[in-house]
């Protein structure tokens, strides 16, 4: 399958080769390891979050992109 990291053109027909489920898995745990560290745990509990206050449960966050990493990892081990 097509691992699409970069912004297409609209006016272009995309080319991107086939990975591997296996190197589509390893580029997505690597995504979410990214995200993590840039995520709060706590939305309620940052800047921004405030704007928002008490309506932050469905946010991502880091919990959640580390759980989809564990995931895509328990796959992984399993295929």
């Amino acid at each position: 399958m097509p691992y699409i990291d970069q912004v297409l053109a609209s006016d272009v027909t995309p080319t991107l080769p086939r990975l591997t489920w296996q190197e589509c898995a390893e580029k997505c745990v690597a995504d979410f390891e990214h995200a993590a560290a840039f995520l709060p745990v706590d939305w309620d509990a940052t800047t921004a979050g405030k704007v928002t206050l008490g309506k932050n449960n469905m946010r991502i966050n880091r919990i959640m992109a580390l759980a989809y990493k564990g995931k895509t990892l328990l796959w992984l081990v399993a295929r």
